[in-house]
């Protein structure tokens, strides 16, 4: 289990976001990820978001956000964080959804705010076509994932991405800031 916790509403009450896995596995002995968060309103602690529902819209993401992708058999949570992007005291939720099955399938990255009224928006989506690593630096995250081409074996991508992702204050987005590629 992983939690995050921060005013992503900028209410001055924390929210918490909250990962963690079934104890009882399905038909195929895997367990059953879960993402919740969750914030204080009326004087109680509510869950206000469930990601084995509807997904966040926006940001150009899929409809749910814990749903195997296609050929895949299971999902975990590999990455959850919570990430000031615009330096403005309102966290965005940084959450990282990795994809299996027989081989590694895609490492989704999602990146979810909470308006004043609660709702959460998708601000940003990528999708690696396998595997791939999230690193939280500061105000900015490094995603990086291989490259494949027609002829590369599922282990070794014949090219490496690195995004670098954050706050882009001219169009007050956050965005892929830049994106470096080694190999041939």
């Amino acid at each position: 289990m992983e939690t995050a916790a921060g005013d992503l509403d900028g209410d001055g009450v924390e929210e918490v976001a909250i990962s963690s896995v079934s104890v009882a596995t399905g038909e195929l002995g895997i367990a059953t990820p879960y993402l919740e968060v969750f914030d204080v309103r009326g004087g109680r602690w509510i869950r206000v978001f469930d990601a084995t529902g509807s997904a966040p819209p926006g940001g150009g993401a899929p409809p749910h956000m814990l749903a195997a992708a296609d050929g895949f058999v299971g999902q975990s949570v590999r990455a959850l964080e919570m990430v000031d992007f615009a330096a403005d005291g309102r966290p965005e939720l940084v959450v990282g959804i990795a994809n299996f099955g027989a081989s590694a399938g895609p490492l989704e990255l999602w990146v979810v705010s909470m308006a004043d009224g609660g709702s959460l928006t998708s601000q940003l989506y990528r999708a690696s076509a396998r595997g791939g690593e999230i690193v939280v630096q500061g105000d900015r995250l490094r995603f990086e994932y291989g490259r494949y081409r027609r002829q590369d074996p599922g282990c070794c991508p014949s090219i490496r991405a690195v995004e670098t992702i954050g706050w882009n204050p001219e169009t007050g987005a956050i965005e892929v800031l830049s994106l470096r590629r080694t190999g041939p």
